[in-house]
């Protein structure tokens, strides 16, 4: 028995791209996240003057962009092992979680892979994920076959990387137009049915 939320799923124009990859490397959001967090900051020294109440302003540099939101994941189903099932709420975070690792090949190990961060049309950037954090959290399926988390949540920080030499924001258009555009169609809305509570036996 299950009671289910009826929820926009953004699937079609919020998602990550592995550029490292054969372009075909790609993480869809099946939820919108509630709050995405983007901070940039400018460096100044201070130049203290004699005679100067206050000290002049040097600027040193910009701090890289970041981008910091949470991903959540939930099976539609207790069974199978397709879209949507447990199996895949877990692939999903394996897929992300594997991109704070680094790549071992030929004997060497090489840095985690670069990613195209797309958000609808208010972010569109070139980032390595600096850290990410799992939680497993309610309902769960049981079943038989033993026990599977529904939900995961996993909490993204991105940092831009090497993509923005301009003096503005490099937003979603951009990377549309870029050289690293992979993105294909914006799509549209779509809702998905997601669990609340689950229960089985």
């Amino acid at each position: 028995m299950a009671d289910f939320a009826q929820v926009l799923s953004p699937e079609a124009y919020c998602f990550l791209i592995d550029l490292d990859s054969d372009g075909q490397d790609r993480l869809s959001f099946q939820l919108m996240p509630e709050v995405i967090t983007d901070t940039k900051s400018a460096n100044y020294s201070e130049i203290p003057i004699i005679g100067r109440s206050i000290p002049f302003l040097g600027y040193a540099n910009s701090s890289s962009r970041t981008i910091g939101l949470s991903l959540q994941f939930v099976a539609l189903n207790a069974e199978g092992e397709g879209k949507y099932s447990p199996t895949w709420v877990r692939q999903q975070v394996n897929w992300l979680e594997s991109k704070v690792y680094p790549v071992y090949a030929d004997g060497f190990a090489y840095p985690p892979h670069r990613m195209l961060l797309s958000i609808a049309e208010s972010v569109g950037m070139q980032v390595v994920m600096t850290s990410c954090s799992t939680s497993w959290t309610y309902p769960w399926a049981v079943s038989e076959a033993g026990v599977q988390a529904f939900r995961a949540q996993v909490d993204c920080q991105f940092q831009e990387y090497g993509m923005n030499d301009g003096e503005r924001p490099f937003g979603f258009d951009d990377a549309i137009e870029g050289a690293h555009n992979s993105f294909g169609s914006k799509g549209s809305n779509t809702y998905i049915e997601i669990p609340t509570f689950v229960a089985g036996g």
